[in-house]
């Protein structure tokens, strides 16, 4: 790889072009409109062999860059270039074209990375992604310390390859190496000041994809939060079930496991919130720490609850406001009510005395029964299940809301709509009810967000 003196020449302008006839660029001229025409009968190895032969003729066309890109693309899309041909055209595009034009550099990269992806050689495609990014950070350096224009565009393609790397990771079962990818784009995010928190962003982002991304990258820190928070399981109970051995569990370590899992609960909604642009103040961490858990939650709540009353909860956003991602957004919506009702579903949990299912009529005032009740309630008074199902209820109506209005179907919705129906029958229907599978997916997109990995750290 060449120094960084040399990037910086090639990225700022300074080489010079050998120069070129004027006959020869008539002669391109002819081969351009040719190879347009080629494109246009649907002609595509002869396209990229058109396209190819101009911008290799006129090297100070302003239309020979674009030209070459698309004869790169046109080839890998026809599945003609290995490793080393593409490897090979990015090199004599860097030289050739001064400076850069990193909208059309990283169209080539991204396109050839992701055709290697597609055709399932990874390796390949791993070796170009880490080319253009220690390209790209080295023109980022230089471009952050002059100050130059396209340093924007240079951080957000870093952010995009590095989003890249993070997938091929996940493929292969590296959590840490996709971690430390979605820390760098976070980081970079902050240089960019495209996305929302405290304040409003400072820049709009050159790339849409670079959005999707930045959304990405903070729904994969919350969904480790998420599981952290859903492995501390409730401990279990080893009494007989008297009124003394019940209450000495509430106090200990029931109401310890219930602050540990409320503060955990609570931070991996504020990092979900985060993927709709809104920042939450961080809550206040219990103490001892949270101990670690290896037993797996269950999603789920109790289906003859009353209905809850609703909830001004938008998840710190107006309704009808843009969102950085509404694909991302209603996929943290819908976590942020999974993480609650995988709350109370564990809270639950909790022993109740013996007598209290044995006994058939209301506890006197000269019984312990009511004594007993209310140790039980004021002992986990921080956690009430009640507060736990309107706040889930208020995140997963929230998911639908934002389903309807971007016309989004995926399996997030589904889970949205499936526990509202549950739980509250008489205001939410699944639509299952109503139609076959698959006839609501018609009136919208079908949009997956990319899987996350199961976490083992």
């Amino acid at each position: 790889m060449r120094s960084i003196l040399v990037h910086s020449a090639i990225f700022f302008g300074s080489l010079t072009i050998a120069g070129v006839s004027l006959a020869d660029v008539k002669k391109a001229g002819s081969t351009f409109e040719e190879a347009e025409e080629l494109l246009a009968r649907g002609m595509l190895e002869k396209a990229a062999m058109a396209y190819g032969a101009f911008a290799q003729n006129a090297g100070q066309d302003p239309r020979a860059p674009w030209a070459f890109v698309e004869s790169a693309n046109l080839h890998m899309r026809l599945g003609d270039m290995n490793l080393a041909s593409a490897e090979e055209k990015l090199q004599f595009f860097e030289n050739t074209f001064a400076p850069v034009n990193i909208e059309l550099w990283s169209d080539m990269v991204f396109t050839m990375i992701d055709g290697f992806a597609m055709r399932g050689d990874r390796q390949a495609a791993l070796t170009l992604a880490h080319r253009a990014l220690k390209n790209v950070e080295e023109w980022s350096k230089i471009a952050l310390r002059r100050k130059h224009r396209n340093s924007q565009r240079l951080l957000e393609t870093e952010l995009r390859v590095r989003g890249r790397l993070a997938h091929f990771y996940r493929e292969v079962g590296g959590h840490h190496r996709v971690d430390a990818e979605y820390t760098r784009v976070q980081k970079i995010t902050e240089l960019l000041g495209v996305w929302s928190g405290k304040n409003s962003p400072r820049k709009k982002a050159e790339f849409p994809e670079t959005m999707e991304l930045i959304a990405e990258s903070f729904f994969h820190t919350a969904e480790a939060k998420r599981d952290e928070a859903e492995r501390l399981a409730l401990p279990a109970y080893l009494g007989n079930g008297d009124r003394d051995s019940v209450r000495d569990f509430i106090t200990g370590p029931g109401k310890q496991w219930s602050e540990n899992r409320r503060y955990l609960v609570e931070e991996a909604n504020r990092l979900y919130h985060l993927v709709i642009g809104t920042e939450l103040p961080k809550p206040i961490p219990p103490r001892p720490p949270p101990p670690p858990s290896r037993t797996i939650g269950l999603l789920g709540s109790d289906p003859n609850a009353p209905i809850a009353y609703d909830r001004d909860d938008s998840l710190g956003r107006d309704s009808l406001e843009p969102l950085p991602s509404p694909k991302w957004a209603i996929a943290a919506a819908e976590r942020v009510g999974s993480v609650w009702a995988s709350f109370l579903n564990e809270y639950r949990k909790i022993p109740i005395p013996k007598e209290w299912s044995a006994i058939s009529r209301l506890p006197g005032p000269d019984l312990p029964y009511q004594e007993l009740r209310q140790v039980y309630i004021s002992g986990l008074s921080e956690s009430p299940s009640f507060e736990m199902k309107v706040t889930a209820k208020s995140a997963y109506s929230r998911c639908l809301e934002m389903s309807i209005r971007f016309r989004i179907v995926n399996e997030h919705t589904n889970t949205c709509s499936k526990w509202l129906s549950k739980n509250f029958g008489a205001e939410y229907h699944d639509a299952d009810d109503f139609a076959p599978p698959g006839e609501f997916i018609a009136f919208g997109q079908y949009a997956r967000p990319a899987p996350l990995p199961s976490f083992t750290h």
